[in-house]
């Protein structure tokens, strides 16, 4: 990830000067929400959403639910301060951003849904937070090729195959042969700033077999190994 220079996160009882609620949240209390029309059909499309992904920004938001900044802006605030989702924001160099996630009052929201809640360990650290969202947002990118059919595999949409996702960072040498019919991830933008193009060249020479595919998320394009 890219130097970091702060981070700051919010919930419904952490980073407001005022929260609605002081305690620990409970299902009762996020019902009186739904009851009071303070949440409606379009908060529950942006939870829905953020749980089939896991992690969320708004550049996947917006979209993705068909609406407009300002609009977002005030329902992904409902959202945090209901305690449906919480927000992290991570500042870095060239970057900052802000990350959504299910809250304890969105577990019981998509409980009384009827749907599953697609659960993230809330002791992931910014590290494996970061390398989530990076998957997320692939999934998102390339949703008119592929859909996802489980925590980060996708099943191509043409010929049906099904492809795990894994960062080319986190690629195992001694497990270079057991790779399979996996969607790498690598952001050639980020390689060639750190001088490290060649080795990561020289990997995926060994991994372009088997079915793999490799994907530049700088690019948003998937990419041809050649010597």
């Amino acid at each position: 990830m890219e130097s970091i220079e702060s981070t700051q996160g919010r919930r419904y009882n952490i980073g407001f000067e005022e929260p609605l609620i002081g305690r620990n949240i409970s299902k009762d209390d996020v019902a009186g929400y739904f009851k009071t029309l303070m949440l409606t059909k379009e908060h529950e499309s942006i939870l829905r959403f953020i749980n089939y992904f896991q992690i969320a920004d708004k550049d996947m938001i917006i979209p993705g639910i068909g609406i407009k900044f300002n609009k977002f802006k005030r329902l992904i605030e409902d959202c945090v301060i209901t305690g449906l989702v919480y927000e992290n924001r991570i500042k870095t160099e060239e970057k900052e951003y802000f990350w959504y996630m299910v809250d304890t009052g969105g577990v019981y929201a998509l409980e009384d849904m009827g749907e599953k809640y697609n659960s993230l360990p809330f002791t992931l650290s910014l590290e494996q937070k970061y390398k989530q969202y990076l998957k997320a947002q692939f999934v998102f990118d390339v949703q008119e090729l592929f859909a996802m059919i489980g925590c980060y595999k996708v099943k191509e949409n043409q010929k049906g195959q099904v492809y795990n996702i894994e960062l080319l960072e986190d690629v195992r040498v001694s497990e270079i042969p057991n790779y399979r019919f996996t969607i790498f991830l690598v952001n050639i933008k980020t390689l060639d700033a750190l001088n490290i193009n060649k080795y990561a060249k020289d990997l995926a020479k060994q991994l372009d077999c088997n079915g793999n595919k490799f994907y530049d998320i700088s690019k948003k394009q998937f990419l041809d190994i050649v010597d």
